[in-house]
């Protein structure tokens, strides 16, 4: 069994901060190897001690054991043959069983971490926003459009960022009245940092949505929501983000019901309409 299928196997059992460097190995596993014990500590915002103990749980004596045995894994097996291998390693009932428990707990993980003040900051930016921008590369995409489909059934003005396909023209209409939603998750690219930079730079708010560690985007944020998207599968979940989403479109409707409920009759006579829009 390969160390990611160990931690597959542990993590329901494993403490908060276990869990927490379980994420961290997954998203940066070269680091986990490269770098010192300490460094990997601070980095975490954790101790050396606890990191002894998360390779105890793993089955190693040590910390260095750990580190050499990552090493053997990262040549004998990459990432992706890992992930399969952990599946073939359930069987058929465990596999749904673990997909699904997998994903209560990401939700779980998610929400217990955020103060309800953020929530509550979040929903304020998004209702007060002259506009409101959406943006995400890669599987990001997918999230970024998810919001912009939800977010436009409750308010006005919502536009998705859609620079990854040449509209990066849409950025000079971003100003500091607006407020724009960023999906970054391991692995991101450079050019979804660089469009987070340049946002930054209109003065508009941003809510990042990310995954840890952050340390090297939060300072571009104003908001920052921190999600667990480790899957039991060959990808991660966005089940938690999703979950987000959806919980922020239903409190900006509950906020403002009529202008909601104006903003849904509108879309359903549109929606009516569209056959006779086509011809």
């Amino acid at each position: 069994m390969t160390i990611i299928e160990k931690i597959h196997t542990l993590y329901p059992e494993m403490t908060k901060s276990e869990k927490e460097i379980s994420e961290y190995l997954i998203s940066h596993r070269d680091d986990f190897i490269k770098k010192s014990i300490k460094d990997i500590a601070d980095e975490n915002g954790t101790s050396t001690t606890t990191l002894i103990r998360f390779a105890r749980r793993l089955g190693f004596e040590g910390f260095r054991e750990l580190k050499k045995a990552l090493c053997e894994d990262t040549v004998i097996s990459p990432t992706l043959t890992s992930k399969f291998n952990s599946i073939n390693y359930m069987s058929g009932d465990r596999l749904l069983a673990d997909t699904i428990n997998q994903s209560f707990r990401c939700i779980e993980d998610t929400f217990t971490k955020i103060p309800e003040k953020t929530l509550d900051e979040c929903v304020a930016k998004l209702q007060d926003a002259r506009r409101v921008y959406t943006f995400g590369m890669k599987e990001s995409y997918a999230l970024s459009h998810y919001a912009y489909t939800r977010l436009y059934t409750v308010r006005n003005d919502v536009f998705i960022l859609d620079v990854a396909h040449g509209d990066a023209e849409s950025l000079l209409n971003i100003t500091k009245d607006d407020t724009c939603i960023i999906f970054l998750f391991h692995r991101y690219t450079k050019t979804s940092v660089d469009v987070l930079k340049a946002i930054k730079k209109t003065g508009a708010s941003i809510i990042l949505i990310t995954n840890e560690p952050v340390d090297e985007i939060e300072k571009y944020s104003d908001i920052l929501i921190p999600c667990v998207v480790y899957g039991s599968g060959i990808k991660n979940t966005s089940i938690a983000p999703v979950c987000l989403l959806d919980y922020l479109c239903n409190v900006l409707a509950v906020k403002d019901p009529q202008k909601a409920l104006n903003r849904f009759k509108e879309l359903e006579l549109l929606f009516e309409n569209q056959e006779t829009l086509g011809n």
